[in-house]
């Protein structure tokens, strides 16, 4: 039984680990794990890699959210297992694809609307003036119940409409207790930072960070 058990994911440790080296705003400020192999991800058509990757590949025209727990042990990566064998009893690990078959556990609990959002960010990803500023007007932001799906809200909006008014820096989104909230909700923090700095920021809107 994994209940109670730490989730180990390669997708949530690959990307945020490449997000953190390249960041602008957070590189010194996050602290992150040992480098992983990324032929780790499998088919590496996560929605943790929709999320975080700027770069996603049109051939990907889907994406997997479904998990399976990996309990061959050595099918875990040689650092990961290093580190879990310490108190194996504490640690679970998950892929979405184990021996080609896809995941069959939703362990980051998405909702209908998180998947929603991650239909239209995955639409934006293939073709960005797909989505357009009507699209996401039409969004009602106040409606969104779930952190991960505002978070893909703001993404968007500052994305297409250079929007980020909404993105209220003094109290966060993310839940304190998820790892993916934190370091996506930093990630579209570094987005903003990034772009406004290259411009300027308006005399009297605060710096976010």
């Amino acid at each position: 039984m994994s209940c109670g058990r730490t989730k180990v994911v390669p997708d949530l440790l690959y990307y945020t680990y490449q997000y953190v080296v390249t960041s602008i705003a957070n590189k010194y400020k996050i602290p992150f794990s040992s480098p992983l192999d990324v032929v780790y991800l499998g088919q590496n058509n996560s929605f943790i890699r929709l999320l975080f990757d700027e770069s996603w590949p049109s051939t990907l025209t889907s994406y997997q959210f479904l998990y399976t727990q990996v309990t061959d042990l050595l099918s875990v990566p040689d650092i990961i297992r290093r580190r879990m064998c310490i108190d194996i009893e504490k640690y679970a690990y998950y892929s979405t694809s184990v021996c080609g078959t896809g995941g069959n556990e939703n362990i980051f609990d998405l909702q209908s609307e998180d998947l929603n959002m991650l239909d239209l960010l995955l639409q934006y990803r293939l073709d960005s003036t797909s989505v357009t500023s009507i699209m996401i007007k039409a969004i009602d932001y106040g409606s969104l119940l779930t952190n991960l799906s505002k978070l893909i809200y703001h993404y968007l909006n500052f994305k297409i409409n250079g929007d980020y008014t909404l993105f209220d820096n003094s109290t966060p989104i993310s839940d304190s207790d998820s790892v993916l909230e934190n370091f996506y909700e930093s990630y579209i923090v570094d987005i903003i930072f990034i772009s406004i700095s290259s411009f300027g920021l308006e005399a009297n809107k605060p710096l976010i960070g």
